[in-house]
C-alpha cells in the first residue's frame, strides 16, 4: 500500500514537472520569437539567448529523470526561468510598440479656432441664430485645411459658411478688432505672431469652435546635391539595392531636430524654437550638431520672394522647416525629430539625469551652472537650455547650451547600460517626441551600438549673423527682430556638414 502511494506521488510530481517543462519551452520560444521579430538584439546576442534557453530546457528535461532532489531543484529553476521569460516578453513587446508609436510618424495636427471678441454674447458657434455664417479666413498655404473646416461646420451644425479672405493673420485679427467682421478662423500655431501686434489677444477674444485638421508630413528631400560624387560612385549607388542605400548603419544621414516649447501634444503644428541639423556618420562614428538661430531671416519654402523668421517656418508644418534648411545649406535632410521641451524634464529624469558641459558660469531659476561638467536632473537641464537673458550673446549662447544638452543625451543613450531603463525612457518619449525614422532603423542603430560599443565623436558648430528689424512673411503689419544670416558662416557650415557626411 505504501509502495503504491509512493509511486502515485512520483507520477503526480512527474506530471507537474512535465507541465513546467512544457510551459518553460513555450515562454522560451515566445522570447526567441519576439527578439528575432523585433530585431532588438545583435545577431550574436540572439544566438546566445537562444542557446541559453535551449540548454535550460534540456537540463530541466534531464533533471526530471534524475533523483528527487535534482527534480525539485530543476523545477524551481524552471519556475524562475518562466517568470523571467514572461517579464522579458512583456517588456520586449511593450518597448517595441511604445517605440513604434514615436517612430515612423508622418502626421501633424493643425488646430483651428473660430474666434470672436470677448464681449460677444455668443459662447458657442451653435448659438448663432443665422443659418449663414461669415468667417474671416486666410487660405495662403492652408487652403485644404480651411475648406475642410468649413465643410465640417456645415455638416455638423447645418449652417452655410461663407468665407471672407484676408492676406495674413495679423490683418485678419485687425479686422476682428475693428469690427469689420464678427468671426474669424485662427490656427493656434499663429498665436505668438498675433500677440506681436495684439498683446492682450488671449484675454480680449474667445474661442467658440475648435477644429483639428490632420495632414501628412511629406519631406521634399533633396537628392544629396551638395555631396560631391564621381561618376563611378553614382553608378555604384544606382546599382546598389534600395534597402542597402538606406541602411542607417552604413550610410551617413542628416536629421532635423526641432524643439517646440508649447503645451499639448507634440504632433500639433507649432513654431520651432530649437532648430538643429544633426549629421550622423555611422562609419566614422561621428556626429555633427549644427545650430541655427530661431530668428534667422531666411526664405522659407512657402514665403516666395519674402523672407521670414526660421522659427515661423514650423507653423506651416515640420516639412517647411526641413525644406527651408535644405535650401539654406544645400544639403539633404532625410529625417526629422520633433521634441516638446515642456515635457523634456521627464525624459531626462528617465535617463537618470545628464552630465552637461557648460562653457559659461551663470544662474537661472534657482539653479547655478559652473564652467565644466554639471550634473542635471530634468528641471535643471531645462533651465540650462532655456536661458538667453543671462548672456551677452543671447540666443547664440542658448544654442551652445542646447548643443551641450544634446551631446550629453547622445553620450548617455549610446551607453549599453541605458538598456536597463529603456522601457521607462520610451514611456516618456512617446508623448514628447516623434520622428519619421522607422522603428526598424532605430533598432539597427541600437544593435550596431550593442555590437561594437563604439565611442562617438560629437562636434558642434553654429551660424550667426547681425541684428535687424524687418517685416516678415508671417507678420507683414509690424516689424520684428530678425537676424540677417552671415553668408560666409553658412557656407563654412555647409562644407563641414559635407565633410562629416562624406568621410569614410
Amino acid at each position: 500500500m505504501k509502495e503504491q502511494k509512493h509511486i502515485l506521488q512520483r507520477v503526480t510530481l512527474s506530471k507537474v514537472s512535465l507541465f513546467f517543462l512544457l510551459f518553460q519551452t513555450v515562454v522560451s520560444l515566445l522570447v526567441i520569437l519576439l527578439v528575432h521579430r523585433f530585431g532588438m538584439m545583435p545577431y550574436k546576442y540572439e544566438i546566445l539567448i537562444i542557446s541559453v534557453l535551449i540548454i535550460f530546457c534540456l537540463l530541466n528535461f534531464l533533471g526530471q529523470i534524475a533523483g528527487k532532489k535534482i527534480r525539485y531543484v530543476m523545477s524551481s529553476l524552471s519556475v524562475l526561468l518562466i517568470l523571467i521569460c514572461i517579464v522579458c516578453s512583456y517588456f520586449l513587446h511593450k518597448a517595441y510598440y511604445t517605440g513604434d508609436k514615436v517612430t515612423g510618424q508622418n502626421k501633424e495636427v493643425q488646430v483651428y479656432n473660430v474666434v470672436t471678441l470677448i464681449d460677444n454674447k455668443v459662447s458657442m458657434l451653435e448659438e448663432i441664430e443665422a443659418d449663414t455664417l461669415e468667417i474671416g479666413v486666410v487660405t495662403t498655404n492652408n487652403k485644404d485645411a480651411v475648406e475642410a473646416m468649413e465643410k465640417y461646420i456645415t455638416e455638423s451644425t447645418g449652417k452655410q459658411v461663407t468665407s471672407k479672405e484676408y492676406a495674413d493673420y495679423p490683418t485678419l485679427v485687425d479686422a476682428l478688432y475693428d469690427e469689420k467682421i464678427e468671426y474669424v478662423s485662427v490656427p493656434e500655431a499663429f498665436l505668438s505672431i498675433i500677440e506681436e501686434t495684439h498683446e492682450k489677444y488671449p484675454v480680449e477674444t474667445k474661442n467658440i469652435y475648435r477644429y483639428e485638421y490632420i495632414s501628412e508630413v511629406q519631406l521634399a528631400i533633396m537628392k544629396g546635391e551638395a555631396i560631391p560624387k564621381t561618376e563611378e560612385e553614382k553608378k555604384a549607388e544606382q546599382a546598389a539595392a534600395k534597402a542597402e542605400e538606406n541602411n542607417v548603419t552604413k550610410h551617413s544621414f542628416s536629421v532635423f531636430l526641432g524643439g517646440i516649447d508649447t503645451e499639448g501634444s507634440v504632433d500639433k503644428v507649432s513654431r520651432c524654437d530649437v532648430n538643429m541639423i544633426v549629421t550622423v556618420n555611422p562609419v566614422t562614428k561621428k556626429i555633427l550638431l549644427t545650430s541655427i538661430p530661431r530668428d534667422y531671416f531666411v526664405y522659407t519654402s512657402v514665403s516666395g520672394d519674402m523672407r521670414d523668421k526660421l522659427t515661423h517656418a514650423g507653423i506651416y508644418g515640420i516639412n517647411t522647416s526641413v525644406s527651408t534648411l535644405e535650401e539654406l545649406f544645400g544639403v539633404e535632410i532625410k529625417y526629422y525629430v520633433k521634441v516638446n521641451f515642456n515635457g523634456f524634464v521627464n525624459i531626462i529624469d528617465a535617463l537618470g539625469g545628464l552630465d552637461i558641459d557648460s562653457k559659461v558660469d551663470f544662474s537661472r531659476n534657482g539653479y547655478h551652472f559652473d564652467v565644466g561638467i554639471n550634473q542635471c536632473d530634468g528641471k535643471k537641464a531645462l533651465a540650462f537650455v532655456r536661458d538667453r537673458y543671462s548672456f551677452a550673446k543671447g540666443d547664440i549662447q542658448r544654442n551652445y547650451n542646447q548643443q551641450a544638452l544634446v551631446s550629453a543625451a547622445i553620450k548617455k543613450v549610446s551607453s549599453p547600460t541605458i538598456l536597463l531603463s529603456m522601457d521607462s525612457i520610451l514611456n516618456e518619449v512617446s508623448d514628447m517626441m516623434q520622428t519619421n525614422m522607422e522603428m526598424s532603423d532605430v533598432m539597427k542603430l541600437i544593435n550596431m551600438q550593442l555590437e561594437d560599443g563604439a565611442n562617438w565623436t560629437i562636434e558642434t558648430q553654429e551660424v550667426t549673423g547681425t541684428d535687424g528689424k524687418e517685416y516678415t512673411y508671417s507678420n507683414q503689419n509690424q516689424k520684428a527682430y530678425v537676424m540677417y544670416p552671415n553668408e560666409e558662416e553658412v557656407k563654412e557650415a555647409t562644407n563641414k556638414i559635407i565633410e562629416v557626411y562624406s568621410e569614410k
